[in-house]
């Protein structure tokens, strides 16, 4: 029979609200990519089933191996040493687009197998029986889809509104299905590291944190810091170097190496951008000295001394943000760099960096590696 429940969870949050408080259904449909709906199974299963019950009350069925017969035997039997059971269905056929549950079966026929397994669902007790599907597809114009309603929570798993409100939205869900929260600064400087587009490399870098965090539930953005950007900034800082001393074999075979481990092709754009921002802004500045006082062989306490300040107050007014993070031995080779950079070489660099982000995004883009290398070759005035 279905719950009763006011407010049937919409969300991952409200979801696990409602086992916290030890509100269960007796149905559950997670559809998504495995990556998105593995970890709230575990989630549910913790919650629904005691460790003992997890080797004794648990049956899985997945698409290779499912039959409505067995699904039907599975879900009217119960567990031998009584408590609650979940019969996990992986895939089930009656909920793709492509319609195999019926293949053969007659219109009539068809109506008739459909109504008798919605009619056996909506029968269960949360108390002694709840199943458990995890879909990658679900097609919401199915009978099933429609008569899921008011049985259990129906959620779409890794699928946002794009811009910055559904990436923290998604991030804020993803944690909290594992038992974690993030505080707004923390926020903030993932943000900044991964971007609002790419869902993988957000997830990729969240199981870190979650990892790091161990049986903390806030994650700080002392915990960002060291995970994620730093790691990232360090990555990339080898990537640009390489590029800035012209060594093409050692920069594209650090590009390819970074989006083999699953770099974001967007964020690894962000980091040229940032070096090709930062080469403009020095050689402004270089510009900007007395004649002849300008050297690229300066040691870095010597810049300290004789250069930074000047820097520093030739921005003062106008202080650049993508600047701010950067400390000084990042500026100190900044400064050496510039000096390998024409400033008309670099604006004619800069409309090719608005070309490869609309390749990279764009629905015609094939491989995001041909923009970057691309851009990397320019860097190293290889191309045009």
């Amino acid at each position: 029979m279905p719950d009763t429940h006011t407010a049937i969870p919409s969300t991952q949050q409200s979801l696990v609200a409602s086992l916290q408080q030890g509100r269960f259904y007796s149905l559950y449909v997670l559809a998504g990519e495995r990556t998105f709906t593995a970890p709230v199974v575990q989630t549910l299963l913790q919650h629904l089933l005691t460790e003992e019950e997890m080797h004794t009350n648990l049956e899985v069925l997945d698409s290779e191996h499912y039959s409505q017969a067995l699904l039907l035997e599975l879900l009217q039997t119960m567990p031998l040493f009584g408590g609650r059971k979940v019969v996990h269905l992986k895939d089930p056929p009656f909920l793709s687009t492509r319609r195999q549950a019926f293949h053969n079966t007659p219109k009539s026929d068809e109506k008739n197998l459909q109504e008798g397994l919605l009619s056996v669902i909506k029968r269960l007790n949360s108390a002694s029986m709840v199943l458990l599907i995890e879909t990658t597809e679900l097609d919401r114009r199915s009978k099933f889809y429609k008569g899921f309603s008011g049985l259990g929570p129906v959620l779409f798993l890794g699928t946002v509104e794009k811009g910055l409100q559904g990436m923290q939205d998604f991030i804020s869900s993803y944690l909290a299905g594992h038992g974690k929260r993030m505080d707004k600064q923390a926020m903030q400087s993932l943000l900044e590291a991964i971007g609002t587009e790419d869902l993988i490399a957000a997830t990729k870098e969240l199981d870190k944190l979650i990892s790091t965090a161990n049986q903390r539930e806030l994650i700080t953005a002392n915990d960002v810091e060291n995970v994620v950007v730093r790691h990232r900034m360090e990555q990339v800082y080898q990537l640009t170097e390489a590029m800035a001393m012209g060594d093409a074999g050692t920069a594209l075979k650090s590009l390819h190496a970074l989006l083999e481990q699953g770099q974001s092709a967007i964020l690894l754009l962000h980091g040229l951008v940032n070096f090709f921002n930062q080469m403009l802004v020095m050689s402004e500045f270089i510009a900007s000295l007395p004649h002849g006082t300008a050297s690229g062989n300066l040691r870095f306490d010597a810049f300290e001394r004789q250069v930074l300040p000047g820097f520093k107050a030739f921005f003062q007014d106008n202080p650049l943000e993508f600047l701010q993070k950067v400390p000084p031995y990042g500026l100190y080779k900044a400064y050496l760099h510039a000096f390998r950079y024409d400033r008309n070489r670099l604006l004619s660099i800069l409309p090719e960096l608005l070309e490869a982000d609309l390749a990279i995004k764009g629905e015609w883009s094939t491989k995001p590696e041909i923009p970057l290398e691309r851009l990397v070759l320019l860097g190293m005035g290889k191309g045009h």
